[in-house]
């Protein structure tokens, strides 16, 4: 939907007015419980022309907003308004090559939200538009292919059921970096961290799509060192992989296109570890040695486990599982 050209709107402004313009209002995909997208096409047309879209949000959404032009010369610029009109992020190149992308923002209050789509520098064409919204799922920080190392990683919360930790997180393997733009040739992989594992953990990774996602995925377990993890059915090239950590250490999982990546090559990524070996202590400070006294008053002290462990599940007491 077209609003007003940038000349009209500055004419407003300067005369102290404010003006609403409707929005069309995005329609999303909940095929995967508790993450949201929605999919748009338009173009800009001519100079100062803008495009909006609205949506609803609840506070604590993470939203992101990517505004692709693929087959265009448009140098799209993408904003996020709040219902007052209020503008409270915006982007212009986070993206592949000139592309937009306003990546995992929190929203501070529920209410209807607008986007609003112009073309940089008098630039003109079609683009693609996706918002995506994760509400009980987590989803990819990736502005600038941010997340492509294990040194950049997003770090996973994982939530203990049993002996299990479990988390679900979604995101797209976005396209390649465009020739002639900061980011050629730079190909979009997605790494998480899912923190200090100890040998015998069983971790098995699962990849869903949503509706309409062109992505068929490569998913992967790789240590710190970047050594890719052996699957039991021998296959590292699909989208599910199933396997027990030999060594302990900081662990990772890695997304990849087998093809597909581009605007739309959403996916959501779960991860089940099967925590069957109870943590140990590798190291207390602060205390005696073994078989040591002191006459010292002793106000805190630090323990470290071999593997990860969940805060709420860190209790003296009883035998806690690692997450």
């Amino acid at each position: 939907m077209k609003l007003f050209s940038a000349a009209v709107w500055g004419a407003l402004l300067s005369l102290g007015l404010s003006w609403s313009a409707p929005a069309q209002s995005l329609v999303f995909d909940n095929s995967i419980s508790g993450y949201f997208v929605a999919r748009a096409t338009n173009s800009i047309a001519s100079a100062g022309e803008a495009d909006a879209f609205s949506f609803d949000a609840l506070a604590g959404d993470l939203v992101s907003i990517a505004v692709d032009s693929p087959d265009s010369n448009l140098d799209p610029f993408v904003e996020l308004r709040n219902s007052a009109n209020g503008l409270i992020a915006s982007d212009e190149d986070s993206g592949p090559g000139p592309d937009a992308l306003i990546s995992a923002f929190v929203i501070g209050s529920s209410g209807t939200y607008s986007v609003r789509i112009l073309g940089r520098n008098s630039t003109t064409g079609a683009y693609q538009l996706r918002v995506d919204l994760a509400r009980t799922v987590q989803l990819e920080t990736d502005a600038n292919y941010s997340n492509d190392t294990i040194a950049s990683a997003n770090l996973l919360r994982k939530s203990p059921s049993g002996i299990q930790a479990k988390v679900t997180v979604v995101g797209t393997i976005m396209a390649t970096g465009p020739a002639g733009t900061a980011d050629a040739g730079d190909v979009d992989e997605d790494v998480f961290d899912l923190g200090r594992l100890n040998p015998g953990n069983v971790v098995e990774l699962t990849v869903r799509l949503p509706a309409g996602s062109t992505l068929a995925a490569k998913a992967t377990l790789i240590s710190g060192s970047g050594a890719v993890v052996l699957d039991d059915d021998g296959n590292l090239t699909n989208g599910h992989f199933h396997g027990t950590v030999g060594s302990g250490g900081n662990y990772y999982a890695r997304l990849e296109a087998n093809s597909g990546a581009g605007p739309n090559a959403q996916y959501a990524l779960d991860v089940t570890i099967n925590d069957l070996v109870p943590p140990r202590v590798a190291s207390v400070t602060r205390l005696p040695s073994a078989g040591a006294v002191t006459d010292r008053v002793i106000s805190t002290f630090t323990v470290t486990f071999d593997e990860s462990l969940s805060p709420a599940g860190s209790a003296w007491g009883g035998r806690r599982r690692a997450l």
